[in-house]
């Protein structure tokens, strides 16, 4: 048997082959899929827009055939948005059937677009009065609110993995 560092294609490929005597393959895998985050909401006139909630996460334990194979996907972030655009939430990641859903995007000040979009943690508010993006139990948390009365407010921050979206989170530049 070779010594070394080999990649699991390799290790499998012998394993199958007969290869590797007394090597038993591993039944149980340990994960960790985190999502893409939201990107933050788009500012115009007095109000900012909402910070970008965080990628959904999950862990665990699940077993596994050693010799299936998985599809894997890696979530990107949300888009920068523009005036015109808004935000955008991020991309979900998954192993197998196991899906984190990405972060809602910041609620958008132009446009009268105040809502932020939920998901893996959900996206903060723009404006006082409106509502925040909500996270998905057990993968993310509600974004933060915004509770200002006037121009001076600054918007909600998005939601973590761990905890939610600070409410006035944001820096307002009036």
């Amino acid at each position: 048997m070779a010594s070394g560092l080999f990649t699991l294609k390799q290790v499998n490929q012998a394993v199958q082959k007969g290869g590797w005597s007394g090597y038993t393959a591993p039944k149980w895998f340990e994960y960790l899929v985190v999502a893409g985050g939201g990107s933050g909401g788009t500012k115009a006139g007095w109000w900012g827009g909402g910070g970008g909630g965080a990628g959904g996460l999950l862990t665990g334990v699940v077993s596994i055939n050693p010799f299936s194979s998985y599809n894997v996907t890696v979530g990107g972030g949300g888009v920068i948005g523009t005036p015109s655009t808004g935000s955008s939430s991020g991309s979900n990641s998954s192993f197998g059937s196991i899906t984190s859903v990405g972060g809602g995007g910041g609620a958008n000040q132009p446009f009268n677009d105040y809502t932020p979009y939920s998901g893996g943690s959900g996206g903060g508010s723009a404006l006082a009065t409106r509502p925040v993006g909500r996270g998905i139990p057990g993968q993310g948390n509600d974004g933060g609110a915004n509770y200002g009365t006037n121009n001076t407010a600054a918007a909600g921050g998005g939601g973590g993995a761990g905890t939610p979206g600070l409410p006035n989170a944001g820096v307002d530049s009036n």
